[in-house]
C-alpha cells in the first residue's frame, strides 16, 4: 500500500512538474494577437473564355490565410498567436474594444492590454485571376496568373508603436491555353490558391518573427552556416542573403551589403542549416542578419539556376 502511495504520488509531481514546465514555457513564448484582418479583394473573377464568358470563384479564404501565418509562426517555439476569438475575448474582460488597437493614434491605449505583446492587423487587397492574351497570325495564347497581395502592420502592444508596415505581393501561373482554328490545349495548376496563400503566408511569418527576434547566423564552419530558427517559416531549399550587422559591419568596413547568399539545407525544430551558394564564407561572422529572398529575387535566383543546369548540360553533351 505505501509502495503504490509512493509511486501515485510520484507520478502526480512528475505530471504537476510537466504541466508547469509547459506553462512556464507558453509564458516564455512571446504572445502576438490577430486583430482586425480587412478583405478588399473580389471574391469571384470574371473569366474570357473562347468558349463564351464565365465566372470562375477564387475560393479565397481569409481564415486559412490567417491560419497558416499562425502556424508558421507557432512551429518556430517562440510565438504563441491568439486567434480573432480570443483576442476579443480577453479583451472584454479588460474593458477593451479592438477597434483602438487598429488606429496607430489610439493604439497606445493598449498599454494596459495584459497578456499581449503584440497587435497583427491588415488588409488583403487583391486576391484573384489576371489574364493576359497573346494573339500573333494564326493562333492565340491566354496566360492567366492568380494574384495575392496584403499589407499588414505589427503593433506594440505596450506603447502603440508600429513594429513594422510590410507589403507581401504574391502570384502563380494557373493555365497557359493555346487556341488555333483547329487545336486547343492547355496546361493548368489545380492548387493555385493554396501555393500562393502558403507562399504569402510564410513571408509574413518571416517578416513579423525577424522584427520581433532577427534571424541571424549563430555559427559558421566551411561552407556550413547555422541559423538561429528552425521549424516554421524556413524550409529546406529556401535561399536567404546574409548581411553584416552593427560593430561588426563598421570593422570589417562592409557597410549593409550583402555579403553571400545561403540555402537551407536541413531545418530542425529550433534551427537551420545551409551551405554557402554565393560570397564566401570567410566574409560570414556570428550575429550577420538573414533575409529572405523576395518573389521577385527567388523567381530571379531559381532562373539562374535553371540556366545553370542546361548550360552544364549543354557543355557535356555538346549543344
Amino acid at each position: 500500500m505505501k509502495k503504490f502511495s509512493f509511486i501515485t504520488v510520484s507520478l502526480l509531481m512528475f505530471l504537476s512538474f510537466g504541466a508547469f514546465s509547459q506553462e512556464q514555457e507558453n509564458e516564455e513564448r512571446i504572445r502576438i494577437g490577430f486583430a482586425e484582418f480587412e478583405n478588399k479583394a473580389f471574391a469571384v473573377e470574371k473569366v474570357d473564355t473562347y468558349y463564351g464568358d464565365k465566372y470562375r470563384e477564387t475560393q479565397f479564404s481569409m481564415d486559412s490565410f490567417l491560419d497558416m501565418v499562425s502556424t508558421a509562426l507557432v512551429k518556430t517555439r517562440r510565438f504563441e498567436c491568439l486567434e480573432r476569438s480570443r483576442l476579443d475575448a480577453l479583451l472584454q474582460e479588460q474593458g477593451m474594444a479592438q477597434a483602438g488597437l487598429i488606429d496607430p493614434e489610439t493604439a497606445a491605449k493598449s498599454g494596459q492590454l495584459k497578456g499581449v505583446h503584440f497587435l497583427l492587423t491588415g488588409t488583403v487587397d487583391t486576391a484573384g485571376i489576371d489574364t493576359q492574351t497573346i494573339q500573333t497570325r494564326g493562333y492565340a495564347q491566354k496566360i492567366e496568373t492568380f494574384r495575392f497581395g496584403a499589407s499588414f502592420k505589427l503593433i506594440d502592444a505596450q506603447t502603440g508603436r508600429i513594429v513594422m508596415s510590410e507589403f507581401v505581393d504574391m502570384d502563380q501561373k494557373i493555365s497557359a491555353p493555346v487556341v488555333t482554328k483547329n487545336y486547343a490545349s492547355t496546361s493548368s495548376s489545380q492548387t493555385y490558391i493554396s501555393d500562393v496563400l502558403r507562399k504569402a503566408a510564410l513571408q509574413v511569418g518571416f517578416l513579423v518573427a525577424n522584427a520581433i527576434d532577427p534571424v541571424v547566423v549563430t555559427a559558421v564552419s566551411g561552407k556550413s552556416v547555422k541559423i538561429n530558427y528552425g521549424a516554421g517559416f524556413i524550409e529546406e531549399g529556401q535561399v536567404y542573403k546574409v548581411f553584416p550587422e552593427g560593430e561588426m559591419a563598421e570593422l570589417n568596413d562592409l557597410g549593409f551589403d550583402e555579403v553571400a547568399r545561403v540555402r537551407i539545407k536541413t531545418v530542425r525544430p529550433t534551427e537551420s542549416y545551409a551551405e554557402v551558394v554565393e560570397g564566401s564564407e570567410n566574409d560570414i561572422y556570428e550575429g550577420f542578419s538573414c533575409q529572405k529572398l523576395s518573389l521577385s529575387e527567388e523567381s530571379e535566383y531559381l532562373s539562374n539556376e535553371e540556366k545553370k543546369k542546361r548550360d552544364d548540360l549543354g557543355n557535356r553533351f555538346g549543344y
